[in-house]
Formats: structure tokens, C-alpha cells, sequence
């Protein structure tokens, strides 16, 4: 389905939509049960300016995504379209839910617990933000000592417009101080 995608976008570029969103209707029916490639399908269908096949292909990825979260065993890749699903759809609740299973999976993943920070500093969860938040940067700053050249979130952060909210609580200095 990989190799589909990138030969609709390949039809696309050469101005041969018709047969792009043929190719895409195809592989929205043959991946019909597989989040994993109906996201990018609806991706591709909005890019194509269809946005009645996107809407089309997220209402069936909705039962999917249900099924994902519902799977104590879901996969990494599974868990990622249920949450950029949920993301499309503006469902806070199951995107937290889709994150916290991939924050579990991936404990030491900066970018993960700090999506997931964002997420509760926009639910009004402050010390739950808080605790992402210093986890984030934690694993951030043990990155960072294996490759110099990473991005650190301890300095990213500080202006970060998703985490305003959090900048009077009396932890949050005390995170983003240089250490």
C-alpha cells in the first residue's frame, strides 16, 4: 500500500488526478480494515481537493481507531493513525487515550511525553501536564548527551505556545532552568 500511495502521488504531481483518486479508491477498498493505510488514503484524497472521499474514509476509520484503542496488543503503527485519526477529528479524550498507550509503549520517548504534556495542559490536567512535561525533558537531556545535536525540549519548550498555561506553576521553572 506504500508503494500505492507513492504512485498516487506520483499521478498527481503529473496533473493525472483522475487516475491518482482511481488508484486511491482502490486502496481505500483493498485497506478498508487497516487504519494504517486508510489515514494516508485520507491524507491524499484531501491534498486531491476530495474532501467528500476524505470524509468518507475517517467515518470508516472510526470504527477501526474504536477497535485499535479497544486492543490491549494494538500495535505501534495502529496506535499512531488511531491518534492522527482522533487529531482530524478534534476527539481530545481519545487522542489522550491513543498517546498515553504510545507513552507506555515508548516510556522513553521525549516528543511522546511531550505531545502528551501538551495535550493535558490543554485539558487543564496540570500536574499530570507537569509530570509528562518532566519526563520529556529528562529523557530529552539523556538524549542529548548521546547526540549533541538533537533537539532539546527543555529549551524548546519556553516557547512553546501550547504550554502558556503551565508557566505559573511552581514546577515549571524549575524544569526549563538550564542545567
Amino acid at each position: 500500500s506504500q508503494i500505492g500511495l507513492q504512485f498516487a502521488a506520483a499521478l498527481a504531481q503529473s496533473r493525472r488526478t483522475n487516475e491518482a483518486v482511481a488508484l486511491l479508491d482502490t486502496l481505500a477498498q483493498t485497506g478498508s480494515n487497516n487504519a494504517a493505510v486508510l489515514l494516508p488514503v485520507t491524507h491524499a484524497y484531501n491534498q486531491l481537493g476530495q474532501p467528500a472521499k476524505a470524509q468518507l474514509a475517517v467515518t470508516r476509520l472510526l470504527p477501526l481507531c474504536e477497535q485499535i484503542l479497544a486492543n490491549p496488543l494494538a500495535d505501534n503503527n495502529s496506535l499512531q493513525a488511531a491518534l492522527q485519526t482522533y487529531q482530524i477529528l478534534g476527539n481530545v479524550v481519545k487522542m489522550e487515550e491513543a498517546l498515553q498507550r504510545l507513552v507506555k509503549m515508548h516510556p522513553t520517548s521525549p516528543e511522546l511525553s511531550y505531545d502528551l504534556g501538551a495535550l493535558l495542559t490543554f485539558q487543564r490536567k496540570t500536574n499530570a501536564a507537569i509530570g509528562a512535561l518532566s519526563n520529556a525533558i529528562h529523557y530529552s537531556g539523556v538524549r542529548l548527551k548521546q547526540t549533541p545535536t538533537a533537539q532539546d525540549l527543555r529549551a524548546f519548550v519556553v516557547g512553546d505556545t501550547n504550554y502558556i498555561p503551565l508557566r505559573a506553576h511552581p514546577e515549571f521553572p524549575k524544569l526549563v532552568a538550564p542545567k
